[in-house]
């Protein structure tokens, strides 16, 4: 699908205009609290070279360019009609009726209803626990900084795709001074994301969000399309837990994790991942578009949300409603998930000795000793050992 010039126009503007305010944004949180955690003082150069970068922006979009016909029409001001290239025509296109770029008579006939884009971009969606756990909000969790860095990357490739959609072209050219800066903000940024292991942190665990936890498809259907994973997940608003996976794993610990440790995560999810053909008959309104995924890829799931979650899934309601959620033949790995759970424990008594019990936290002693109903003792759980078929001779019973 082709773009226009005015719609090309219309995206570099907004372009510049986010990477300006974006800079702004960051210019501010430093200023406000200095890099006293995250990205740390060093790269306190490194963001002012961006924000004077990006405050060259409008004058290299702009600064050239005039209304020849003022003399004759007036001012930019005066026309509402969004095709136009200026600055006035990019703003006025997102707050004016859809009939203005779509014809009146679809209004009209009802076939498109009445209203301005940023009305309906801004109707409710529903939640979605794949927005809250991609690499710009997990960053969250590690620097607020390091957040506007990504946003500067993302809307420099966004530019672009406006800039340069055809190459060699009048509007490619007109624009050309605009994307030599904004390749200069790339090399900034380039340069932040080797000098800290954050960002492949989060990319790490984002993709660990994404395509396992919710199998990639969460909120975009009914309840109807969770296994029992995702129902859990969800039911306990787990996200929130393992959100703090980013956090720094030197000053957070048994919080953030390490890349290597995400990677065998990563590695291990990848290695049981299956499905199975059709789906469990406790499960009848299951959407057959898609695949059950087995019980050991369900259990290997779960073991990894745990573990993510770190010390703050020490708590024994928390496993408690874990088992209550989870079918027998998921809890037959029921080994693999008490040693997920009691490193969380003991990573919760290690940061207590540190920093002091909060009083809001309950105090984890003893809850991985003695059995837990619906999780077997580890001495008793062997998911390659099948029960015994044998009659016992004493007492006549199998």
């Amino acid at each position: 699908m082709g773009l226009s010039d005015g719609e090309r126009d219309r995206g570099a503007m907004n372009g510049v205009h986010g990477l300006v305010e974006t800079a702004r944004k960051l210019m501010e949180e430093v200023e406000k609290d200095g890099p006293t955690w995250g990205l740390g003082w060093e790269q306190d150069n490194v963001i002012f070279r961006i924000v004077k970068i990006a405050n060259k922006l409008w004058p290299a979009a702009v600064g050239g360019d005039g209304n020849s016909a003022y003399w004759i029409t007036g001012s930019d001001t005066n026309d509402i009609h969004p095709d136009g290239n200026s600055p006035w025509h990019a703003a006025m296109h997102d707050h004016l009726p859809q009939w203005y770029t779509s014809g009146h008579e679809e209004v009209l006939t009802g076939k498109r209803e009445p209203g301005s884009l940023l009305e309906r971009l801004n109707e409710n969606s529903p939640f979605n626990a794949i927005d809250y756990l991609g690499v710009r909000d997990l960053l969250k969790h590690f620097d607020p900084k390091a957040v506007m860095i990504v946003e500067m990357y993302w809307r420099v490739e966004s530019l672009m795709y406006y800039i340069a959609r055809y190459r060699d072209d009048k509007l490619h050219d007109r624009w050309r001074s605009v994307a030599h800066i904004a390749a200069e903000i790339t090399g900034e940024c380039y340069g932040i994301f080797r000098s800290t292991d954050a960002f492949a942190r989060c990319a790490i665990a984002g993709k660990i969000f994404e395509k396992h936890m919710y199998l990639g498809r969460y909120p975009y259907g009914e309840e109807k399309e969770w296994d029992e994973v995702t129902a859990w997940l969800s039911s306990n608003n787990i996200h929130h837990y393992m959100a703090r996976v980013a956090q720094d794993p030197e000053r957070h610990p048994g919080g953030g994790m390490g890349v290597l440790e995400l990677s065998k995560i990563l590695a291990q999810l990848e290695e049981a991942k299956s499905f199975r053909k059709g789906h469990p008959k406790s499960r009848p309104d299951y959407d057959d578009r898609y695949e059950y995924p087995t019980s050991s890829y369900q259990a290997a799931r779960v073991v990894a949300a745990v573990t993510m979650s770190g010390r703050r899934f020490s708590d024994k309601h928390m496993i408690v409603k874990l088992t209550e959620s989870m079918s027998p033949s998921v809890l037959r790995f029921g080994d693999s998930i008490r040693v997920a759970f009691e490193g969380c424990v003991a990573a919760k008594k290690e940061y207590d000795k540190q920093a002091g019990p909060s009083d809001h936290d309950d105090d984890p002693t003893g809850l991985c000793l003695g059995k837990i109903d619906g999780l077997p003792p580890l001495a008793v759980v062997n998911k390659h050992k099948k029960p015994s078929k044998k009659k016992d001779k004493k007492n006549g019973k199998k």
